[in-house]
């Protein structure tokens, strides 16, 4: 029935999308550990945060008091001019947080979930592809312990792989300084930079042009006549800053770099092995397929023997 093939046919898909989704998922795992692994080393550095900023103001407030009935008025201006500069530098030692041993904790968790979400992906794909063959090929033999044990090995060697070379990867990259966190300012560039003792990186000014008056009146008693006064000031004046800051990763004086000779050397020989395992696996499913078409080739020969 059409509705029985369509049945099997969403259950065939449905199996390996989870075999699928099951080894991808084992796959980011094993590489996420095998990059964790190497940026631990980078958790013995020390980061420190340089800044820099400076605001100029300058201006003048305004005072005017007048006293109506009694006809005086009285002016008054305050010229002001100030500068402040803030500059310095904070340290912040990354083992305080996260120490390396806890890292790489963490990333044999990773990889060890990992490979574990390989392997039952890689086998669960082995269980379906088998179903799949013994309804096609009715007599077909269903996928043998030695066929599973090469897609494990098969599997857990790619996890190997996968992690050893993200690791060889990540590694390089961290050892060649290719990543300079020196670079890493606020602003990213610019025409001015500051000359403080700190911070020597690119900076963003602004201007900021303040105008504020306000006006009360206020009445008092002066010798028992109310005097009504006029108070009012007036704010002019203009704020220029600059601003600007960076990030410095500096390396312990004994620091060690991350491995990647080690990784590089396991992870090419996982990749090979990885490689023998799974052809050996493809072998044994075509020996069980091109066995059963020659034993059915054979039956019909001798059918066509014994009819002549």
């Amino acid at each position: 029935m059409a509705w029985v093939d369509y049945f099997w046919s969403a259950y065939d898909t449905a199996v390996d999308l989870t075999a699928n989704m099951l080894n991808a998922a084992g796959t980011l795992a094993c590489v996420s550990g095998g990059v964790g692994f190497s940026i631990s080393y980078l958790s013995a550095n020390t980061l420190n945060v340089d800044y820099f900023g400076e605001t100029d103001a300058t201006g003048e407030v305004i005072l005017s008091m007048e006293l109506l009935q009694l006809l005086l008025k009285m002016n008054e201006t305050i010229p002001f001019q100030e500068h402040v500069e803030r500059n310095g530098e904070a340290t912040f030692h990354l083992s305080d947080y996260l120490h390396p041993a806890t890292i790489r904790l963490i990333c044999g968790g990773l990889i060890a979930s990992g490979t574990v979400l390989r392997l039952l992906g890689e086998n669960i794909k082995l269980w379906n592809q088998g179903r799949i063959d013994k309804s096609r090929f009715t007599d077909i033999d269903s996928p043998s312990i030695r066929e599973y044990s090469l897609v494990s090995a098969k599997s857990i060697f790619g996890s190997i792989s996968y992690t050893s070379l993200s690791s060889l990867i990540t590694g390089a990259v961290i050892n060649s300084n290719t990543i300079d966190l020196k670079s890493i300012t606020y602003p990213a560039r610019g025409n001015l930079h500051a000359l403080s003792e700190y911070y020597t990186g690119p900076v963003n000014n602004f201007s900021i042009p303040i105008d504020y008056d306000f006006s009360r009146n206020v009445t008092f008693k002066w010798s028992d006549i109310d005097v009504l006064t006029t108070i009012s000031a007036e704010i002019v004046a203009r704020f220029n800053g600059t601003y600007g800051g960076g990030l410095n990763l500096k390396p312990p004086k004994d620091g060690v770099n991350a491995p990647t000779v080690i990784p590089g050397i396991i992870g090419v020989g996982a990749l090979v092995a990885c490689s023998i395992f799974n052809q050996k696996a493809i072998k044994f499913r075509d020996e069980r397929i091109h066995g059963l078409v020659a034993d059915d080739e054979s039956h019909v020969y001798g059918q066509i023997q014994n009819n002549t």
